[in-house]
C-alpha cells in the first residue's frame, strides 16, 4: 500500500498540468477616434473586478493581472459597429494548479469613456465586482451574476436616459447603490439564492 501511494505521489510530481507558474499582467488601451457608441460586453468568471468612467479622449481601457494557467485575456473591438469584449475566458485547460493564495487573486480594472453612449453587458462568474457607472452616458445595462458579491452604483447621474436595466443573479450578494441615478426608464431584477439590497435615492426624474 505505501509503495501504491509513493508511485502516485511520483507520478503526480511528473504530471505536465501541476504548475506554480506566475500570475501574469495585461493592459490595453484604446484612444476615441470620434466614436460616438459602445457596444461593451465584460466577462469576468472570476477575482476583483472594478469597472468606472474613464478619460474622455479614451475609448477604453483595460489592466489585467490572471493566472495564464486556467486563463486567457480577452480584449476584441470593431471599429464598423463599435462592439467591444474585455475580460477573461477559460483557456480550456484541465488539471491541478499550485500555488499560493496571493498568487491566485486575479485582478481587472475597465475604464469606458463618459462621452460616448455605452450599453453595458456583463457576465460575472465566483467575482468580487464594483461598477461604478455614475457620470457615464448609460444606455442600457445587462448583468448576469453567479456566486458573485457585486456593488452596481451611480454615485452620479446617467448623463442620458437609460432605456432598461436587467439584472440576473445567481448565488449572489448585491448591492444596488442609488438607483435613481441610472435614470432607466425599466428595470427588472430577477434572483436566486443570495441577498440583494436596493438603494432608490437619485435623480430618476432629471430632465435631459
Amino acid at each position: 500500500m505505501r509503495a501504491a501511494l509513493v508511485a502516485l505521489a511520483l507520478t503526480m510530481a511528473g504530471a505536465p498540468l501541476l504548475s506554480a507558474q506566475e500570475m501574469r499582467d495585461y493592459s490595453v488601451s484604446r484612444q476615441r477616434h470620434g466614436e460616438g457608441r459602445l457596444d461593451a460586453r465584460l466577462d469576468f468568471v472570476a477575482g476583483t473586478i472594478n469597472v468606472g468612467a474613464g478619460s474622455p479622449d479614451v475609448l477604453y481601457a483595460m489592466q489585467l493581472r490572471y493566472d495564464p494557467d486556467r486563463f486567457e485575456p480577452v480584449s476584441r473591438f470593431d471599429a464598423g459597429d463599435g462592439s467591444l469584449a474585455l475580460g477573461i475566458e477559460n483557456a480550456g485547460k484541465s488539471g491541478l494548479r499550485v500555488a499560493s493564495r496571493a498568487q491566485l487573486t486575479q485582478t481587472a480594472s475597465v475604464l469606458l469613456n463618459p462621452a460616448v453612449l455605452v450599453s453595458l453587458e456583463a457576465n460575472l462568474g465566483a467575482a468580487n465586482a464594483r461598477l461604478e457607472l455614475g457620470g457615464l452616458r448609460l444606455s442600457d445595462l445587462h448583468l448576469a451574476s453567479g456566486a458573485t458579491q457585486a456593488t452596481i452604483s451611480f454615485s452620479q447621474p446617467n448623463r442620458i436616459r437609460c432605456s432598461t436595466m436587467t439584472i440576473e443573479a445567481g448565488a449572489a450578494e448585491l448591492l444596488l447603490d442609488r438607483l435613481g441615478n441610472s435614470r432607466c426608464g425599466q428595470v427588472n431584477i430577477t434572483g436566486g439564492m443570495g441577498q440583494m439590497t436596493l438603494d432608490f435615492r437619485g435623480a430618476w426624474g432629471q430632465p435631459s
